[in-house]
């Protein structure tokens, strides 16, 4: 049992060992691949859900009725009194109509009246500065541009802008137009991923600003007020795409951050440790219960074949043990079908000779003891 068995369960423990690693290494890496491809896939989303307004706008921008509204508008003067301004105001009603689910509005602006007016009527007031804009980045550097999120003050909505340069035929900047976004379609795209049971998607601007958090009081936090990770904020900081292992409020965490293509907007993936090792541990379980199992029946099998094989050689030794004191009134019962058996068997026969043995000797004793009388007279 001891020497059997010791092998046979050292080699089960090694099998065990390297089927918990190799279940191990199957288990994280499917949680891995998992949170990877669930954060490339809300990106995406995300991505192709802005990309048509950062296009639609850059189409917009090349309108030449606009081109010509303004360079009609000068300093001072009133945008809505050019003269293709009633065609442009339609075509600008008619783009918010398309999409008033996620467009708020539609807007163009003249840099050199500084001014702004827009597809629900809004216009601008005197003394009204587009250099202030989150959107003005698009004319100082003639690219299409994604505003951070901000408040919109007339709805109290999240919005972001999607904002192009408007240019004249030399390259020279004329003012900008653009589409204010309404951020609830965002964060319905990251509310409806579900990772596991506890798992979610957050969503964070170019700057590190919570758009979207199952927690609502983490909404417009930046992640360096919050608890996190020091190195999930400088992957944010970075613009790396990475697998992160991170601590938030406490709680350790693992999560692929993603940034959604150039609209620099982050997802991040987020999976409790306890659930991210839940199938691991689940598996580990099954393993070791089924091992345990194996090695428990192995040692029974080992104990009940010797205990079959050393009760017959126990029987031979306490015949060997009467036949040394001289006792050869035994009588074996061996009958296994083995070399045992056949030791039994000729140990059996051996008995039976030595008995043979005795009876002569005892007979030959008799007759020399009647020839020492002087009686010969004998068979």
């Amino acid at each position: 049992l001891h020497q059997i068995g010791g092998s046979v369960i050292l080699v089960f423990l090694l099998i065990a060992a390297v089927a918990i690693c190799m279940v191990g290494w199957l288990s994280l890496s499917s949680k891995k691949t998992e949170l990877t491809e669930e954060s490339n896939a809300a990106a995406n989303q995300l991505t192709g859900f802005l990309e048509q307004y950062t296009k639609s706008v850059g189409q917009l921008a090349a309108n030449p009725e606009i081109k010509d509204v303004m360079i009609e508008t000068k300093a001072g003067d009133d945008i809505r009194k050019a003269q293709k301004m009633d065609t442009v105001m339609e075509n600008l009603v008619s783009i918010a109509n398309t999409d008033t689910e996620n467009l708020l509005a539609v807007w163009i602006s003249d840099l050199d009246a500084s001014v702004l007016t827009q597809s629900d009527g809004f216009t601008s007031e005197e003394g009204w500065d587009i250099t202030g804009r989150g959107w003005y980045g698009c004319i100082e550097t003639k690219q299409t541009v994604l505003t951070e999120p901000y408040v919109d003050s007339s709805t109290g909505k999240m919005i972001l802008s999607a904002a192009a340069p408007v240019l004249d035929e030399n390259g020279n900047v004329l003012g900008a137009v653009g589409m204010d976004i309404s951020l609830d379609h965002m964060t319905n795209i990251m509310s409806g991923y579900k990772i596991g049971r506890k798992g979610y998607m957050l969503l964070l601007s170019e700057n590190g600003i919570f758009l979207y958090h199952p927690q609502n009081d983490m909404i417009q936090k930046n992640i360096q007020d919050v608890n996190i990770s020091e190195n999930t904020i400088e992957a944010v900081e970075s613009g790396k795409n990475e697998f992160l292992k991170y601590k938030s409020d406490g709680t350790t965490k693992y999560g692929f951050l993603q940034h959604a293509g150039d609209t620099g907007y982050i997802v991040l993936s987020s999976l409790p440790s306890s659930e991210y090792y839940a199938t691991l541990i689940a598996m580990v379980l099954g393993l070791l219960l089924i091992f345990a199992a194996g090695i428990v029946l192995i040692a029974f099998s080992i104990r009940k074949s010797s205990a079959s094989l050393t009760k017959p050689i126990m029987d031979l030794n306490q015949t060997a043990q009467q036949l040394a004191a001289g006792d050869l009134d035994v009588n074996l019962k061996v009958t296994s079908q083995d070399e045992i058996g056949e030791l039994g068997e000729s140990i059996q026969k051996t008995v039976a000779r030595l008995k043979e043995y005795i009876v002569y000797i005892d007979e030959t004793a008799e007759v020399l003891a009647q020839v020492a009388d002087g009686n010969l007279n004998i068979s």
